[in-house]
């Protein structure tokens, strides 16, 4: 997790905020900019925020410390969506710069909205982009650090090559689909004390694997069948048809007779739980 003393701020030049997370009206005292692209104009208050931090006296960033050290407490979940190292950049422009990549264009023709300025997501995307993709997400800005899920503080240097346009490649696409199971995955493995070792991008691609597998081999269709195999298969470290009780439980749900989720649970209240005290 970050080191909140008191000039914590000083390493950086902008913040990049959640309004919606941390309440609007505990931040309407600083410079807010928003990033906001032109298609997403009316939905305004669903989106980050940047803030450079010379343009705020240091009273005030001693009090965003002070809030990021009682969010942590109380939520146990970071305050700070990132931290940037931005110097020739204004808040304006870092603002445009990173809405060029919330919104991108699918393989479907459709938009597809890429929260990288969530510090979950670009966890994630760290597996599923190379350097090239991630250097485009970050812009003019030289150094991001956030914390990932598992409270790993993380920093990205973009590489020396001028900023171009994000282009996602097709087979990239049904990864960042999954993001949202993915992190879900890991944030009930996290509560539930059974995630194994590794970190939140190893863990990561083991869950998406799994997923994959629970809908291609198992034909569970629920998203909630999928992440509960996902987690059983990650938390236990063997697939979960390993255990004929669980094989006969995927075999109910591929049929249609139950879900794979309640057949689960009509053998333990935590299936979790059970699959991994059954590996042991």
């Amino acid at each position: 997790m970050f080191d909140l003393y008191h000039r914590f701020l000083d390493d950086f030049t902008h913040i990049l905020l959640n309004p919606l997370r941390l309440g609007r009206d505990t931040l309407d005292d600083l410079p807010l900019v928003t990033v906001i692209p032109e298609r997403l104009a009316d939905s305004a208050d669903l989106m980050p925020v940047v803030v450079r931090l010379d343009a705020i006296p240091r009273a005030r960033k001693i009090r965003l410390i002070e809030d990021a050290r009682a969010w942590r407490e109380e939520f146990r979940s970071p305050y700070f969506n990132a931290c940037l190292v931005c110097p020739e950049t204004t808040a304006e422009h870092l603002a445009v710069q990173l809405a060029r990549n919330l919104v991108v264009a699918a393989p479907s023709a459709k938009r597809f909205l890429l929260r990288f300025d969530d510090p979950n997501v670009l966890t994630q995307l760290l597996r599923i982009f190379d350097d090239a993709r991630l250097d485009a997400l970050m812009g003019t800005v030289t150094a991001w650090h956030w914390e990932d899920p598992l409270g790993k503080v993380r920093a990205r240097l973009r590489g020396a090559t001028p900023p171009v346009r994000l282009a996602i490649a097709p087979p990239q696409w049904p990864a960042l689909h999954r993001v949202g199971l993915v992190n879900q995955c890991l944030k009930q493995l996290l509560r539930d004390d059974a995630l194994p070792d590794g970190d939140a991008v190893t863990i990561g691609r083991a869950l998406d694997d799994a997923l994959v597998v629970a809908a291609s081999r198992h034909r569970l269709k629920d998203a909630d069948d999928r992440r509960l195999y996902a987690m059983q298969h990650v938390s236990r470290g063997v697939p979960p048809e390993s255990d004929p009780q669980l094989h006969d439980a995927l075999a109910r749900a591929a049929s249609g007779e139950i879900s794979y989720v309640g057949a689960c649970a009509a053998l333990h209240e935590d299936p979790v739980t059970l699959a991994t005290s059954d590996a042991d």
